[in-house]
């Protein structure tokens, strides 16, 4: 996975929560184009996504809120790599996407 490809390469990555839920920006705006993701921020900036990997977790990031243990077990099982490979790789991406505000955490409701 390499991560959203920025003109400015010097955005710093955010942490990801392990069983936090995560969904695509609500303000981010995006098209898939053959086997390609293009996204734009609220900021004008352009992102490409075009590895097999990170179209696949977009997609699942775009079908709803999903947490780091699912996409692990998917990409694990889709892909036919170790859980722990998988994780240590996915945790870097998705905190690109934080970085890039092209994610976000799913608020979870305060309880009563």
């Amino acid at each position: 996975m390499t991560g959203a490809r920025d003109p400015d390469s010097s955005v710093s990555r955010s942490a990801v929560v392990p069983g936090r839920d995560y969904r695509i920006a609500a303000n981010a705006a995006w098209r898939a184009v053959e086997d390609h993701i293009f996204a734009i921020t609220p900021d004008n900036r352009q992102h490409e996504l075009s590895g097999d990997v990170e179209v696949v977790i977009w997609h699942a990031l775009a079908s709803g809120p999903t947490n780091l243990d699912a996409l692990v077990g998917s990409l694990s099982e889709s892909f036919d790599v170790s859980p722990d490979d998988v994780r240590a790789d996915l945790i870097a991406f998705l905190g690109s996407l934080l970085a890039a505000q092209l994610i976000e955490e799913v608020a979870v409701p305060a309880a009563l």
